[in-house]
């Protein structure tokens, strides 16, 4: 059987936590190391949240996301699955608001001319076009992979809390999108 670089889950495996996700240390103290708990990385993962102003459809998808990293801790590399997931919702909303605002057709094919497009008009300014562009990198990143790779607990729900914050923003001031 060839081996894997992450839990090969089978029927005596498959609802326990993998040992990558449970190995992960939180810090010592006096009682020696603590350990993150599945429910540790779901109060983490919980605190990700869009304001009211982001469209439903956009919103599902970010939950989706999470939910995928929460099952991180029994399948580690979910936790990289999740933020790649929260980085396509990233990209859609862009699309979303291209097309709100009636952006030309050329402009909606591609995440990279969205971004300049919105913040052309205003939507984004120069630091957080940066990210953005940042987010798209990775975006095509993950969608061209030469070989598997796994972001830790930590550095995924960071990046989907930036995810966050990023669409947060394009809608701050929309409430019609519902």
């Amino acid at each position: 059987m060839t081996e894997l670089p992450f839990k090969r889950i089978n029927l005596s495996n498959w609802s326990e936590p993998d040992p990558a996700s449970a190995g992960q240390a939180k810090g010592k103290d006096e009682s020696g190391w603590q350990y993150y708990t599945g429910e540790d990385y779901l109060k983490e993962i919980e605190k990700v949240a869009l304001n009211p102003n982001v469209p439903k459809d956009i919103s599902e998808q970010i939950e989706l996301a999470k939910a995928i990293c929460t099952y991180g801790y029994y399948f580690y590399p979910l936790f990289t699955v999740g933020m790649e997931r929260a980085i396509l919702s990233a990209d859609s909303a862009t699309v979303h608001m291209c097309k709100k605002l009636g952006g030309p057709k050329n402009v909606t094919n591609t995440f990279e001319k969205r971004i300049d497009w919105l913040a052309e008009h205003g939507l984004i300014d120069e630091p957080t076009r940066n990210r953005w562009h940042n987010v798209r990198k990775y975006r095509n990143y993950s969608s061209h992979p030469k070989h598997v790779t796994f972001m830790t607990p930590v550095m995924a729900l960071g990046i989907m809390e930036r995810v966050a914050e990023a669409i947060d923003s394009l809608f701050a001031k929309d409430s019609d999108n519902k």
